[in-house]
């Protein structure tokens, strides 16, 4: 009876996908709805059917943190989730204190998030309750002769079981939330708990008004933004990272810089190979932007022990030569840094990831408006698909990677 618990509707759909949240946009479709688990877009609620959500993407994310939070809470219960949702669905919430984000500045109230989870029929909140009976009966004196008491008892262990020899108890979470990406007010990055602290927009700076913080940027602001990359010990060069191949790193960037270039051309792509990519980019030297220009000189350096370039943040190739280091942030800072070099494919996966298929997706794309965004985004990168497909450089997406479930209907 999936999302009935929460929204007071129930699928007729015997089929859908979900992500890790439990949310599905085919359900989204036949609720005209797809914040039915995120109204507001703050207190982000989440069923579970399935331990194996935890492998799936979050879709509809307003907070970067979100998906790590739940896939941790499922890895940390696994064994007691895996008992319950064999019998139940899991409904739970990402709880903060504040229940609407009228305004940017509203952001930083949210400092912890807390999880709280039970099944559909109240399986966690019953046996919580029949394990504070049993201690109360193995406690007091008189509980022998209490037969209300051991009544309740029996009532509440037929719904639970033994919560002595299998205790149904989900371990409660807190999370720390000081850095992160919202999709709220067209995109910001929030990093609170740093030495140097900033906001990053996406959009204008301007729009936001005064905020509780040091610095506010937004993405024009390439200097500045690459002194706080550089002040908190955020980023690192793709060339003095440890345990990778820089150089391949490197000539991939240029690939997907020559692969854009060319289909902003209009130059037909269809069919072809690493080798064909580097004839385009021999054939087309003069067209191609500086990014290319300035990763191939840091190419020579790495490979041929060439002079090392000087490329300041000024240099539209600065933040392709860039990767997060090593710390808890770095998924925010690889996507600022992605969003900081539009010509890579990092920033169009999403799109491509979209173009399903199946009949289902594209039966979507026609009437709802999130899958029109999605689709018409995912136009400009059809070609650039299909090269790095037959390129080898990516894996075919014939399928948002979300998990499938076949439901029987009023299950």
């Amino acid at each position: 009876m999936h999302s009935h618990c929460l929204t007071n509707h129930q699928t007729k759909l015997s089929e859908f996908h979900i992500d890790v949240s439990g949310y599905s946009p085919e359900i989204g479709d036949e609720l005209d709805d797809h914040l039915y688990l995120n109204h507001a877009g703050v207190n982000r609620q989440f069923i579970l059917l399935t331990t194996d959500q935890k492998t799936a993407p979050l879709l509809n994310a307003k907070f970067s943190t979100s998906r790590e939070i739940l896939k941790e809470f499922i890895q940390k219960n696994e064994t007691q989730l895996f008992a319950l949702t064999a019998r139940d669905a899991v409904a739970e919430e990402l709880v903060n204190s504040v229940y609407a984000v009228d305004g940017p500045v509203r952001l930083f109230d949210i400092r912890k998030v807390k999880i709280e989870a039970d099944t559909t029929s109240g399986t966690v909140a019953e046996a919580e309750a029949l394990a504070q009976d049993v201690d109360r009966f193995m406690r007091e004196e008189d509980a022998w002769f209490d037969d209300v008491l051991i009544a309740d008892m029996i009532s509440k262990a037929k719904r639970t079981g033994d919560v002595t020899r299998n205790p149904v108890r989900l371990d409660l979470m807190e999370f720390e939330q000081c850095n992160f990406w919202t999709a709220h007010f067209g995109g910001l990055y929030v990093f609170q708990g740093m030495d140097h602290p900033a906001v990053i927009s996406s959009g204008s700076k301007a729009v936001l008004g005064a905020l509780p913080i040091k610095y506010v940027f937004d993405t024009k602001d390439r200097n500045q933004i690459a002194k706080f990359l550089e002040y908190n010990d955020l980023a690192e060069p793709i060339v003095k990272a440890r345990g990778i191949d820089a150089a391949a790193i490197i000539r991939q960037k240029m690939d997907f810089i020559v692969i854009d270039t060319a289909q902003e051309s209009g130059i037909d792509l269809t069919g072809v190979t690493r080798r064909d990519i580097r004839a385009l980019a021999r054939r087309h030297a003069q067209d191609l932007p500086e990014e290319f220009h300035g990763l191939a000189s840091l190419l020579r350096w790495a490979e041929e022990g060439g002079k090392w370039p000087r490329i300041t943040s000024d240099h539209p190739a600065y933040f392709y030569t860039l990767r997060s280091a090593d710390h808890a942030d770095r998924d925010s800072v690889n996507m600022l840094l992605s969003q900081l070099s539009p010509k890579t494919c990092v920033n169009c996966s999403s799109a491509i990831m979209s173009c399903s298929t199946s009949p289902t997706r594209r039966g979507m794309r026609a009437k709802n408006p999130m899958w029109r965004i999605f689709w018409n985004a995912s136009i400009k990168w059809t070609k650039l698909a299909h090269a790095l497909r037959s390129s080898g450089m990516m894996p075919r997406w014939s399928h948002l990677r979300l998990h499938q479930r076949k439901m029987a209907h009023g299950a």
